[in-house]
């Protein structure tokens, strides 16, 4: 069992149509994890999608991310930050392929670190709501994991 995330989706404009949508997601972590697992913390941040259509049926994805986390060495509080900015287009039918540039700085005083990394990704959707994902990250800095390989499946309810 591991912390218990609780977050809202607020759309500001283009809930499932038009050229432009963006929305505010804020999100509260509870401790709920054993320690070891979890840091025992209550954290939180503020998650700002902005999805732009572009021509030949590309979609611009760009995700601002602040958080506010517990520092390692005490109880004082520092800035997490993240930008995602993700290409993605159908490539047949029900087929998505997805390329991003990710990065993270965590400004943690006593480790603060730069992660960044070029990922690309395939989803299928299969089902009306249920779908596959597959895709693989690969790491831009020193701090970062050199390869991540990953699959998923997706059930919307």
């Amino acid at each position: 069992m591991g912390d218990t995330f609780v977050r809202s989706k607020v759309n500001l404009w283009g809930n499932d149509g038009g050229d432009t949508a963006a929305a505010l997601i804020p999100y509260v972590k509870a401790p709920s994890a054993p320690l070891g697992i979890g840091n025992g913390a209550v954290e939180g941040g503020l998650i700002g999608p902005l999805a732009v259509s572009l021509p030949d049926n590309f979609t611009l994805l760009l995700v601002p991310e602040i958080d506010v986390l517990k520092d390692n060495t005490d109880n004082s509080r520092h800035g997490n930050y993240i930008f995602d900015i993700n290409l993605s287009r159908e490539v047949i039918k029900n087929v998505t392929a997805f390329v991003e540039l990710w990065s993270e700085y965590n400004a943690d005083p006593t480790q603060r670190a730069t992660l960044a990394s070029f990922d690309i990704a395939l989803a299928w959707v299969f089902l009306p709501n249920t779908q596959l994902d597959f895709g693989a990250n690969f790491g831009l800095t020193s701090a970062t994991p050199a390869i991540q390989v990953y699959a998923g499946l997706s059930q919307r309810f």
